[in-house]
């Protein structure tokens, strides 16, 4: 299961073995302030976070002590995320009202 915190953090936890937080980012890669949504990219592989700051990141999941992509400031506070079908596009909605598309 992906999880967003309020530190900034993304965590995985392994809810069927029952293990808690099995990896979170580091500091380094965090948003300033609260991930407001969360979500799996279709191969299961990567993830998507939106935060408060109003920024966007991509999560190789294998290594996710540091985002893979991170796009700054899309927003003016981030609100939440949805992934395409086919895996190849993320929305991000914000506080501002605006709708912003990003392939991947």
């Amino acid at each position: 299961m992906l999880v967003s915190a309020v530190d900034g953090g993304v965590r995985l936890v392994d809810a069927r073995e029952g293990k808690g937080v099995v990896a979170a980012c580091g500091r380094k890669g965090a948003h300033r302030g609260v991930v407001t949504d969360a979500c799996w990219m279709v191969a299961g592989k990567s993830a998507v976070s939106g935060g408060g700051d109003g920024s966007v990141r991509l999560w190789d999941v294998r290594a996710l002590m540091t985002p893979a992509h991170i796009m700054e400031r899309v927003h003016e506070g981030g609100k939440s995320l949805a992934v395409a079908a086919a895996g190849e596009e993320v929305f991000s909605a914000g506080a501002d009202g605006k709708v912003a598309r990003f392939r991947v």
